[in-house]
């Protein structure tokens, strides 16, 4: 029974990470016979992000995490009913009309997306609590392999049937897993009860775990996340014209070296997560920025470089691209780990630190899809170029490695120093504002 849940809370990450890259293809053509500027596009596409981080947030400060088996089945059933009225815009008049409810429907999308990623992995590892960091590799493995196929999978339904055929057969499956998971909730309350009673733990609201992190000064902790977050997103819109202008890199075959990107980002992510459960999380987490560093400040040397370094050849961009993809695959799995030894050590219950950890990557992961794109490879690319761009992105990486570095290092000899009891003396359902360390 546990390894059929498990299998159905992965093949729900499958179905979400299909639908944030469905629409690549074909979207844009359809936007721009209804009307939509390619201005108007890029805000539809970024509420998903937008719905994204707001919904985490709100996780993180109000949401109980006894209740988290009911948001994964909330969070599957509002993604299957968006996917099929996004199916259904196609009867739409055009214009501001067609820009407002597809706005609102992948901002809504985006708020189920924080649901089920917030208690998927939480209720994965509350079923094999020994396998925490092996559970989040394995969700970023699956919503990877979802990303690189809805892109294919939406132009090969496109073609068939025209626009409705994608939304409509991607929110039929996820209206059959929402279904699964309604009838497998009682599985979910059961095995949750055992594992709470063989843990001895308590289940805290959000911002218990969340004042805990704030008083506690390891909220610092996040730079590393966003500086990696806003990496793999500034990777997404600034190559594939960077290729184009520079090696004459046709976009078709750009679509190849992403997977090569890919293939380092899901193996290092197998990698890590049985790494980490071994006890190299924050070693992984420190050394995510430090790549990031490395690969960014090394894509803006051939501006100024000499000999070698000025070749700019396209497999040297190719290697140090690469190595972007490891250190953002380091990071997204090793920080579930470190944010949840953080809440642990500081009294906070199993099931809680797994849930709003889950929580909190996930928000700053959607800050960082907005700063990466928007930022960087928005403003920033436009006004000073690929390689400043980098150099902007090697600046935050490098801060985020030495503030973290110090930070982690400042939280271990507090706690050789004042030894933390397993479990704070306060209510469950009263926010922690004073830790003792």
């Amino acid at each position: 029974c546990r390894f059929l849940l498990v299998c159905l809370v992965m093949a729900l990450y499958f179905a979400e990470g299909m639908n944030y890259s469905l629409i690549g293809p074909f979207f844009p053509v359809e936007a721009e016979v209804k009307g939509i500027s390619d201005i108007l596009v890029g805000v539809v596409v970024s509420a998903f992000d937008v719905g994204n981080l707001v919904a985490s947030i709100v996780i993180i400060t109000c949401c109980h995490s006894e209740f988290q088996d009911y948001y994964l089945c909330a969070g599957v059933s509002l993604s299957a009913i968006c996917q099929l009225l996004f199916g259904l815009m196609k009867y739409s008049i055009g214009g501001i009309s067609f820009f407002i409810m597809c706005t609102v429907l992948r901002f809504f999308s985006g708020v189920s997306i924080a649901l089920m990623w917030s208690s998927g992995v939480s209720i994965c590892s509350r079923l094999f609590p020994n396998g925490f960091g092996k559970l989040v590799s394995l969700t970023e493995f699956f919503m990877g392999i979802g990303l690189i196929c809805g892109p294919a999978l939406g132009s090969l339904l496109y073609s068939f049937g025209g626009y409705m055929y994608p939304f409509l057969l991607t929110g039929l499956f996820e209206a059959i897993l929402a279904i699964l998971c309604i009838f497998s909730l009682p599985c979910l309350r059961r095995s949750g009860e055992e594992q709470e009673e063989f843990q001895g733990t308590e289940n805290e609201t959000g911002a218990t775990s969340y004042y805990v992190l704030i008083c506690s000064s390891a909220v610092i902790t996040i730079l590393p996340l966003i500086a990696i977050s806003s990496a793999l997103g500034y990777i997404d819109v600034a190559i594939s014209p960077h290729f184009y202008s520079k090696f004459d890199v046709s976009l078709s075959m750009t679509g190849y070296y992403f997977i090569i990107f890919g293939a380092c980002y899901f193996l290092t992510c197998i990698l890590t997560g049985v790494l980490s459960d071994l006890g190299f999380a924050n070693f992984f987490y420190c050394a995510s920025s430090l790549l990031c560093t490395v690969a960014h400040f090394a894509l803006f040397v051939p501006l100024y470089g000499k000999g070698f370094f000025a070749e700019k050849t396209l497999a040297y961009d190719l290697i140090f691209l690469s190595l972007s993809s490891i250190g953002c695959a380091c990071g997204f799995v090793s920080a579930n780990l470190t944010f949840y030894n953080i809440c642990i050590e500081r009294g906070v219950s199993h099931n809680s630190s797994k849930f709003f950890s889950a929580s909190l990557v996930n928000a700053v992961f959607a800050l960082g899809r907005l700063i990466g794109p928007i930022v960087i490879g928005g403003v920033l690319l436009e006004e000073f170029g690929f390689y400043w761009s980098n150099f902007s992105l090697g600046v935050l990486s490098s801060l985020a490695f030495l503030v973290t570095v110090i930070a982690l290092t400042c939280l271990h000899q507090c706690k050789r120093i004042y030894p933390i009891q397993e479990e704070y003396p306060c209510p469950s359902n009263e926010p922690l504002l004073h830790p003792r360390v």
